[in-house]
């Protein structure tokens, strides 16, 4: 079988590559990186010297997710009739027949994507991989009435009809009925010694000293997202609590650290964090976080038991996932499942006593 699978993120890629060592280690498997992935040609040079993937094709595929090409009655049609017209001004030439598509969320180049290799290939197979929090939480899957007409008139099957299975690390913590069958992928090894080695190659990981911490606190993006609230002031009681010994892993997208000269611990690197947890000892360390998946992945992806805690019920002022029924329903799977790791105090009282 020869399959692609397309990355938008360092944790897609990183999932990518366990697929491929683990669920697709018989196949004939090619790598597309989009440009919103950091640093793309940097790891696409790093992927097609390891010699995991067959081919690792690189794109600029921003544009088109964002809905910045020129959209005309003639493009929104035409494009979808012959996407691989559209696919060039991202910088892809898709021209080789594939049985299996890849891919982690639901976006316009994907479809563009989708509809160029099911134009090859009419018995394409698909299949959404997991990324993250989200795709536990609810559906991207979409289509709109363009898409509708021309699979009336001229059978072009969009993404957004096709029931698409899905690959999770837990499929016990689902919480929306995805239309397709969800399957299991397998928790990663962390003793297998080659996976490591690849996956450090790849990111660029070396033995590099972490800090000495209590705890780690993971941002979130809600600086970048321009959402007010109080989660500064909860990183600062953290890192009191903690004894000053709080090391903290900004978010990528934030535009600046507000931490700079606060005193608190600050992990640099923009390797994934995935990465740090397959390399490091948890022992004794405490994984801190609002809301963020990350916290939580070390339970899901290696069958760690690290003592996290979640501060969703102390947040206060504006986000983006608290209070809708789909972010209650996974983190109340989360907490069930994990009773005797994974807290969420709802006072500051609770906290101290959880880090003490």
């Amino acid at each position: 079988m020869k399959t692609l699978i397309y990355c938008c993120s360092v944790y897609q890629l990183f999932n990518a590559i366990h697929i491929r060592m683990h669920v697709l280690k018989d196949d004939d498997v090619d790598l597309l990186l989009s440009d919103i992935l950091p640093d793309q040609e940097t790891t696409a040079q790093r992927l097609r010297q390891c010699g995991l993937f067959g081919k690792v094709y690189t794109s600029q595929g921003k544009f088109i997710a964002r809905q910045q090409y020129k959209h005309t009655r003639i493009t929104v049609y035409g494009y979808r009739i012959f996407p691989s017209l559209l696919l060039r001004e991202a910088g892809l030439v898709l021209n080789e027949k594939y049985d299996r598509f890849y891919f982690a969320t639901f976006d316009e180049f994907i479809a563009f994507i989708y509809l160029r290799l099911h134009w090859l290939n009419n018995k394409l197979e698909v299949c959404c991989y997991e990324d993250g929090g989200s795709t536990y939480m609810r559906s991207f899957q979409s289509c709109n009435m363009i898409e509708k007409r021309l699979y009336k008139w001229f059978g072009i099957l969009p993404l957004g009809l096709v029931k698409v299975p899905l690959l999770v690390y837990v499929p016990d913590l689902m919480t929306f009925d995805c239309g397709g069958p969800v399957r299991q992928m397998p928790p990663i090894d962390q003793e297998d010694e080659m996976f490591k080695k690849t996956v450090n190659s790849i990111f660029g990981f070396t033995e590099e000293a972490v800090p000495d911490c209590k705890g780690i606190f993971f941002e979130e993006s809600f600086l970048a997202d321009g959402l007010k609230n109080n989660d500064a002031e909860l990183i600062e009681c953290c890192n009191q609590l903690c004894e000053g010994k709080l090391l903290l892993k900004p978010h990528p997208r934030n535009p600046y650290n507000r931490f700079e000269n606060s005193g608190i611990q600050i992990l640099r690197s923009k390797i994934p964090w995935e990465i740090y947890c397959l390399n490091m000892d948890l022992t004794g360390k405490y994984l801190i976080t609002i809301n963020s998946n990350a916290a939580i992945s070390p339970h899901i992806i290696f069958k760690r038991a690290p003592k996290t805690i979640l501060l969703f019920n102390m947040l206060e002022g504006e986000s983006y996932l608290r209070g809708k029924p789909e972010f209650d329903a996974y983190y109340e799977k989360v907490l069930q499942m994990f009773p005797e790791e994974i807290n969420a105090p709802k006072t500051k009282e609770d906290l101290e006593a959880l880090l003490n």
